[in-house]
């Protein structure tokens, strides 16, 4: 697994730094599409800094060129971490900081890093409030990783605020993808839908993926961050912003395997007859996380209400052998804004 991981970030190496990558950092070659996408994403990260600056210690921007977000940090007076996997890009970043006047207790940097050694921009893993983080990956950069869940994993537990910003699954958005890359020189294009979302890929070794919305907060459930605002925007674009939540150690919750139901949440549901017996109800469950006393999980919307009976257990078999996880009383039902039918579900345990 190492060697593919290796192998694969290597090739996202190569193609933006040889293979005509370096080109989605120029601006006169964007479609229209394209350009309504970056200004749009530029727009909602300067409202986000604007509003979050005194309480943001810094902004990471993940895949970060030349420092694209370099002059919007600094101008809300948040000191900026690039990151960027192209030596020669992360070289002009440099450049272009040491030409950058720095507001007063601000600092810049750019480094030539994997994403998958975030590690190195955060050295206390267990940092106080007052050091609150936000790392952000912009135009789809978080598609594009070799190895998506290494780089959740440098994160998890972290006081970072987590936003990605990337295509829609729109068949709109996907021509658009299409066109832009062609744009940037890429050839042999083509376009499969996966579990995960839509993946392009080019004889250039671009692999670029636009995640499923449902799919893309299940993931970030697993590694402790819970969706807080998803902005659509531009026809073809997509904005999410995560919070962290801590997982409390606890409670022994079994690893998820990414997009897999694992638990069973079973209760009683008050029905309101005469005979003042409760309802049964069950439900696949998955992004199991626990904060304090209360535990989260995404269901299925089955008639769960606020006050009701809950229990669950560590899978989805009928083995009545198996222990219970939590049991508890349904303190909240949250219908979600991406998909119908589905619910987020707090809970407190007892």
């Amino acid at each position: 697994m190492l060697v593919c991981d290796e192998i694969a970030e290597d090739n996202v190496a190569k193609f933006y730094g040889q293979n005509n990558g370096w080109r989605m950092f120029d601006g006169r070659i964007l479609t229209a599409e394209v350009a309504a996408f970056l200004v749009e994403e530029s727009r909602c990260i300067a409202n986000y800094l604007e509003n979050s600056a005194n309480t943001l210690n810094q902004f990471v921007e993940i895949g970060c060129g030349y420092g694209r977000y370099l002059h919007v940090a600094l101008k809300h007076k948040v000191s900026y971490r690039g990151v960027e996997l192209v030596q020669w890009l992360a070289e002009l970043g440099k450049a272009r900081i040491n030409a950058c006047p720095l507001p007063k207790n601000c600092s810049a940097q750019i480094e030539h890093l994997s994403a998958e050694h975030l590690h190195c921009l955060f050295p206390n893993p267990t940092q106080s409030i007052a050091a609150k983080s936000c790392v952000f990956f912009p135009f789809n950069c978080f598609g594009n990783l070799s190895s998506p869940l290494r780089v959740l994993g440098e994160l998890k537990g972290r006081n970072s605020e987590v936003i990605i910003s990337g295509f829609s699954c729109s068949d709109k958005a996907t021509q658009a993808r299409i066109a832009y890359y062609a744009r940037c020189g890429c050839t042999g294009l083509s376009s499969r839908l996966r579990d995960t979302g839509v993946e392009i890929s080019s004889d250039e070794s671009l692999q670029s993926l636009a995640y499923q919305p449902e799919k893309l907060e299940m993931l970030l459930n697993e590694f402790g961050f819970r969706l807080t605002k998803r902005i659509s925007h531009s026809l073809i674009g997509e904005i999410f912003f995560f919070s962290p939540f801590k997982l409390n150690p606890a409670l022994p919750l079994p690893m998820l395997s990414a997009y897999q139901e694992q638990f069973l949440l079973q209760g009683f549901v008050e029905e309101g007859k005469s005979h003042a017996l409760m309802g049964h109800i069950q439900s696949n469950a998955w992004g199991v996380g626990k904060d304090a006393e209360v535990l989260s999980v995404k269901v299925n919307d089955m008639g769960w209400k606020e006050g009701s009976l809950a229990w669950l257990t560590s899978s989805t078999s009928d083995d009545k052998s198996l222990s219970k996880i939590a049991t508890g009383t349904i303190s909240r039902v949250v219908a979600s804004s991406l998909t119908p039918g589905i619910v987020s579900l707090l809970i407190n345990t007892h």
